[in-house]
């Protein structure tokens, strides 16, 4: 019940970003502490929040928001996406410490 929340909140579009980024934040912390879903179940929460970030995050986000996409991204095998939202990230706030540390986990420097 619980994993199902962040995707609830990002399918309405009138939401406020940071809520949407918020639901992101959490289901990344779910995510690491082992949440129990099936791995086809996980992927596709995470690619509809995901879309609805995509959507938005060029007008509304800064390099934090790029670097929880990139562990959303991350924690469905998608490394591809994530070196692409970090690279973002890195592009709009070079200094951000999230983004930094994610680029350096993903051998971007």
């Amino acid at each position: 019940q619980m994993a199902e929340n962040p995707a609830k909140v990002a399918q309405f579009t009138d939401i406020n970003f940071d809520e949407i980024s918020n639901s992101a934040n959490r289901l990344n912390s779910l995510l690491k502490d082992k949440l129990e879903l099936e791995s086809e179940e996980k992927r596709i929460l995470v690619m509809r929040l995901l879309e609805v970030m995509e959507r938005r995050v060029a007008k509304e986000g800064n390099g934090t928001d790029y670097s929880r996409m990139a562990w959303l991204a991350w924690n469905i095998g998608r490394l591809d996406k994530a070196k692409e939202y970090t690279e973002m990230g890195l592009s709009l706030e070079p200094e951000n410490e999230y983004i930094l540390s994610l680029a350096t986990r993903l051998d971007l420097f």
